[in-house]
C-alpha cells in the first residue's frame, strides 16, 4: 500500500479525533477486481502502511505543538478535507494550512495537543482508517 495519503480529520466536542487516511495506490494499472479482496476475506494493513499512518499522526501533533506551518502541508494531499472541532470544513491543502496558520496565531498560540491512542485498520487493499484519540489544552475564542 504505497502512495500518498489523503487525510480527513473529524474532531468531536470531546476532542476525540477520527482520522481517515485513504491511500492513492501507486501501482497504477491494476484492475478493480485485483484491488478488491475476495468476499469474506479480511484486508490486512501492512506494517509499512501502519507505520506511515502513525508517523503522519505524530507529525501532525508535532506541527500543532510547534506551530510549524511548513510541516503541516506535507501531511495533506492537495485534495484533502478537514473538519474542525466546531464543524468548520476546509477543502484542499491550501485552505487547511491557511486556517491552521490563522488559528495558531490567535487562539492556539499557547495550546498543546497530545495523542492518547491510535488504532489502524485496513479498508480494502488501498485504504485504511485510523481512530485517533487525542487531548487538547483548553483555549479561549
Amino acid at each position: 500500500m504505497k502512495g500518498r495519503s489523503s487525510i480527513i480529520i473529524i474532531p468531536s466536542a470531546l476532542l476525540v479525533t477520527a482520522m481517515v487516511i485513504a491511500f492513492a495506490h501507486s501501482a497504477g494499472a491494476q484492475t478493480q477486481a485485483s484491488k478488491t479482496p475476495p468476499q469474506g476475506a479480511a484486508a490486512s494493513l501492512s506494517k509499512e502502511s501502519d507505520e506511515g499512518i502513525r508517523k503522519t499522526v505524530m507529525d501532525y501533533e508535532k506541527a500543532w505543538n510547534t506551530h510549524d506551518m511548513k510541516l503541516l502541508p506535507t501531511l495533506f494531499r492537495e485534495d484533502a478535507e478537514f473538519i474542525n472541532v466546531v464543524g468548520m470544513h476546509w477543502r484542499g491543502r491550501d485552505a487547511i494550512v491557511k486556517a491552521h496558520a490563522i488559528f495558531h496565531e490567535i487562539m492556539f498560540k499557547d495550546n498543546r495537543f497530545k495523542t492518547d491512542s491510535i488504532e489502524t485498520r485496513a479498508l480494502g487493499s488501498d485504504h485504511a482508517i485510523a481512530i485517533w484519540t487525542a487531548t487538547q489544552d483548553s483555549y479561549t475564542t
